[in-house]
């Protein structure tokens, strides 16, 4: 009867330990997820580059959009123009 309860402290005390030890990362593992990593990356850059080229866009259309229809005002409606005139 001890030696079973010695056996079995034993092999509790065995068990988790061996549970723990991972396994190494194998050479084509490392590859692998460096790889990742920098597909990861580049995909962050394209992004940030698609949104900046996105923005940029906006930007150019806006300043087109006002040189070709700049602000309008009913005629005759200038600020320096006297009360009454009918245009400058």
């Amino acid at each position: 009867m001890l030696f079973r309860l010695s056996a079995l402290v034993t092999l509790l005390a065995v068990v988790p330990a061996a549970a723990q030890v991972l396994p190494r990362e194998s050479p084509a593992e490392r590859q692998v997820r460096s790889s990742n990593q920098v597909i990861q990356q580049q995909q962050r850059f394209q992004a940030r580059d698609a949104q900046s080229q996105f923005e940029i866009n906006q930007l150019r259309q806006d300043i087109d959009r006002s040189r070709t229809m700049p602000f309008l005002t009913s005629p005759g409606v200038n600020p320096g123009c006297p009360v009454g005139s009918i245009g400058c």
